[in-house]
């Protein structure tokens, strides 16, 4: 019987190894399937990433760009800016020597005329002179 015994016990030990293996190859089937589930949305999140970074450096290339024409137009508006202003100021000049020319003119002609009312006003007493004496 020991030999019967240790056969049961050797047919136990080996259907317990069967099964063992069956439960193995479904458990390394649920882990491959399991794997390659993983991998497939390891790849599609590397995938949306690179597509992420490339939308990413199309917004900073946009971005710098936009920032380059700002920083133009900028220097382009102060450089208008300091024309206009220089621009200004030299007409400002212009309009005070012309200020200035008038009042002078004005001055000019004022002591003219008051030269000339004088001059006619002594011109006008020697006549009158003149006639009462003579």
């Amino acid at each position: 019987m020991n030999n019967e015994a240790r056969q049961v016990e050797v047919d136990l030990y080996e259907t317990r190894l069967d099964q063992r293996a069956k439960r193995q190859e479904r458990l390394q089937g649920f882990y491959k399937r399991d794997l390659e589930r993983k991998e497939k949305l390891a790849n599609e999140l590397r995938r949306e990433l690179n597509e992420a970074k490339c939308q990413l450096n199309a917004i900073e290339y946009g971005t710098k760009k936009a920032e380059r024409n700002i920083n133009v137009a900028r220097q382009d508006l102060e450089r208008e800016q300091k024309n206009i202003s220089q621009r200004m100021a030299k007409q400002v000049g212009k309009v005070a020597t012309l200020l200035a020319n008038a009042r002078v003119i004005r001055a000019t002609r004022s002591r003219r005329e008051a030269l000339l009312a004088a001059g006619n006003l002594v011109r006008s007493l020697i006549f009158l002179f003149a006639r009462l004496i003579g």
